[in-house]
């Protein structure tokens, strides 16, 4: 024997760990600093969208503690349609696919 595993199960294993590291550092090259956090191709905008209405909901509920004044108020009604806005995407979204 010369010391070499020839066990072809063993080749494809190491292949295909070979082959997602590959694209695993194909792809950070490819998105860069904001690809890292959003995604990138086709899941980015319903990416950004999910995290526009996540953080347009905890504003809102952050704003349900604090005293109620006019602008307050406003504040409330421009977040309350940028989830409506978010969500509409996103489920719009779905339903092309």
């Amino acid at each position: 024997m010369n010391g070499v595993d020839e066990n072809p199960a063993t080749f494809g294993a190491a292949d295909d760990d070979l082959t997602g590291r590959l694209a695993s550092k194909k792809m950070d090259l490819e998105s860069g600093v904001l690809g890292k956090f959003f995604g990138s191709g086709a899941t980015a905008p319903t990416n950004i969208a999910g995290f526009l209405v996540i953080g347009s909901f905890v504003m809102l509920a952050v704003s349900m503690f604090m005293t109620s004044t006019p602008d307050l108020v406003d504040s409330r009604k421009a977040l309350g349609g940028l989830i409506s806005a978010g969500l509409g995407f996103i489920f719009g979204a779905a339903s092309k696919k």
